[in-house]
């Protein structure tokens, strides 16, 4: 009946509104909404650029009911929202340019307010690690820098997870995510094959970096994932061996491989079709996809 395109905060508190006051909902900005045969595409409004006017999440909607998510020994936040990078495979690219001329995409908490959740986590739940699931959280190295000083500080700190990028990596800022407690930094290698990840997959990260942060990370002892896919359009047997080597090269602690999935509307899909991958039709077939050759 009714879908949110875009940050869903606003619109669904505007809905909420409209439905206590038994009031027309037809027209909130960032809902889609079907009305009798036709639906009425509402335009996006634009993002909110202070994210601390949002509260810290009220997870007792959740905990209250499941106990698993109470009890879990990981909890997970956002320190931030968006990623500037544009990787063929990945709906960031085309969310940016729903954004265009709408206000910031990447923003950022305040680092008190990110010191503050975690606080809160610390004291109100069974917890031994955190997941800091940001798209890239070390991306403003100076803020990042700041939020980990601040856990040291503030004692606050605790095991946690977080994305990284290994182009973004280097000896200060590994060492001070170690000092912070950080166990675990994952990072998207995608391909072993340099010219695939460049060229096709827009990734814009080389081998070299690739191995120059793993080093680094192992230098202090902080565990990684390189998160890895295979069938990407144009990949021959003898990438796939390469993406296997290059792990054993940086001797990634958890090799991560996923299959590629076509998903509709993204750049790599317009390249699977006009390559000759992807059968054009696929791109609108909800119920799967379908390859024109294998690889």
């Amino acid at each position: 009946d009714i879908i949110c395109i875009g940050e869903g905060e606003f619109p669904m508190l505007d809905l909420m509104d409209a439905l206590d006051k038994k009031k027309d909902y037809y027209h909130i900005q960032n809902l889609w909404v079907k009305k009798d045969s036709k639906v009425i595409k509402n335009p996006m409004r634009s993002s909110v650029e202070d994210l601390d006017v949002y509260p810290i999440p009220d997870r007792e909607l959740y905990y209250a009911k499941y106990s698993n998510l109470r009890n879990t020994q990981t909890k997970s936040l956002l320190a931030s929202r968006g990623c500037p990078y544009s990787c063929s495979f990945c709906f960031n690219k085309k969310l940016k340019e729903m954004y265009r001329g709408k206000g910031k995409y990447v923003r950022y908490h305040s680092v008190n307010r990110v010191i503050e959740e975690m606080q809160y986590m610390k004291n109100n739940y069974p917890l031994k690690t955190i997941n800091i699931s940001d798209d890239i959280f070390i991306l403003d190295r100076k803020r990042a820098i700041n939020v980990l000083d601040r856990m040291i500080e503030t004692k606050v700190a605790i095991p946690f997870f977080c994305l990284t990028r290994s182009n973004l990596l280097d000896e200060v800022l590994v060492r001070k995510l170690k000092e912070a407690g950080c166990v675990g930094g994952w990072f998207g290698m995608e391909s072993g094959n340099e010219k695939l990840r460049q060229e096709v997959l827009n990734k814009n990260i080389t081998n070299e970096q690739i191995i120059k942060g793993a080093l680094l990370l192992h230098k202090y002892g902080i565990k990684f994932r390189a998160y890895c896919m295979i069938g990407t359009p144009g990949e021959t047997l003898e990438n796939a061996f390469e993406t296997i080597n290059l792990n054993i090269q940086i001797k990634t602690d958890f090799p991560w491989c996923s299959i590629y999935t076509p998903y509709s509307k993204t750049q790599l899909v317009e390249y699977a079709v006009k390559s000759g991958f992807l059968d054009k039709s696929a791109t609108n077939n909800p119920s799967g996809t379908i390859w024109q050759n294998t690889v």
